[in-house]
């Protein structure tokens, strides 16, 4: 688009082009896209009369404002206080209606995460507020009636619970518990269909990992630590289940998470239920167990060959060997099933199960 061009655009023009640098993400694009939101920003500052409409619209150019500054390295505190500029024009508008207080949830959650970004106990501390704010927001909405209201709602949930395990309050991982349930239930009937709903059910189930192999650190409770060990266990294998059905749909840009995922299950098979390390393994890497699985995802196998090797390290140098002590026959069955997935996964081990 030539100057005379840009001459002509009203501020929805403005924000049409800011749209389309931030989406190239950039920096001289986004750059460019905060530049062209603060043309639609002046045109709207300028417009008469000022009334619900042109609120509305100057909110949305903050908003889209705020969006690109954060993705600017080391915009995230400006980009706040652009969000904290829209909150003030949508708090203009009356009524509010479903849409105003969507859009109002949304910008109380894109500051939340902003305000995440930056070092600081009082940042953070913020940052918790804000989300919670659209949490609150987007909870008097009608999310059954409304995906996109229900997808905001899962991710201020979402976002919510791993502001809180980042954060060091005595009674973060009970909140943020409370916030993965809730997030989970709004995701539950729509992950295996829509990628945006999957997407938060992984990062769900990743914050859920984290919660509970905190809290198997601290209790001593065996009836409680037979209860949560069953709870990660059912977030790791509905994840990695969920990881790969997407899978076959041709989406991969779930790795990431189903790697964390992954190795969080690797680690917690070894170190609590390590009979059932191997069928772990073999049914998310071997396609002649399962016709989904991750065969040909060089990370994830490698991260298989460094569990199955520990694991087997741990039986042998951590417990005697007493004759037939029926304790050591079952740990030696169980180093004969981690060689077998080894040898199914073409990793060598040093030697055999029995030596």
């Amino acid at each position: 688009m030539g100057a005379d061009d840009s001459q002509s655009l009203d501020d929805a023009g403005w924000l049409a082009r800011g749209q389309s640098f931030e989406a190239s993400g950039t920096a001289a694009a986004l750059t460019e896209a905060v530049a062209c939101y603060d043309r639609a920003i002046a045109l709207l500052q300028s417009a008469l009369p000022q009334n619900a409409a042109i609120y509305r619209r100057l909110a949305i150019a903050w908003m889209n404002r705020g969006n690109a500054l954060q993705k600017q390295i080391g915009g995230a505190l400006d980009a706040a206080r652009a969000y904290d500029r829209a909150l003030a024009l949508f708090d203009l508008v009356k009524p509010a209606d479903n849409a105003v207080l969507n859009s109002m949830g949304a910008a109380w959650l894109n500051r939340g995460h902003a305000l995440a970004q930056l070092s600081g106990h009082d940042y953070q501390l913020e940052a918790i507020a804000s989300t919670d704010q659209a949490v609150g927001l987007l909870g008097r909405l009608p999310v059954n009636e409304n995906l996109d209201y229900r997808l905001n709602l899962a991710g201020a949930q979402t976002n919510l619970a791993h502001q809180l395990i980042a954060h060091d309050a005595p009674d973060r991982w009970q909140k943020a518990s409370a916030a993965v349930a809730a997030a989970l239930a709004l995701t539950a009937t729509h992950e295996q269909q829509r990628a945006g709903f999957a997407d938060l059910g992984l990062k769900a189930r990743r914050a859920l990992c984290q919660i509970i192999g905190q809290w198997l650190i601290e209790t001593d409770d065996p009836p409680r630590h037979a209860q949560l060990i069953a709870s990660a266990s059912d977030a790791v294998d509905t994840g990695m289940a969920l990881g790969r059905h997407w899978e076959t749909l041709g989406v991969p840009h779930f790795h990431p998470l189903i790697e964390r995922l992954f190795r969080f299950g690797t680690a917690f098979y070894r170190r609590h239920q390590v009979h059932f390390l191997a069928d772990f393994v073999l049914e998310n890497l071997d396609p002649t167990l399962t016709s989904d699985a991750f065969a040909q995802n060089p990370a994830l196998v490698a991260i298989a060959r460094t569990a199955l090797e520990d694991a087997r390290g741990d039986l042998r140098t951590q417990f005697p060997v007493i004759g037939d002590d029926a304790e050591t026959t079952r740990r030696l069955q169980i180093l004969q099933t981690l060689e077998e997935a080894a040898a199914r996964l073409g990793v060598s081990t040093a030697s055999s199960a029995a030596g």
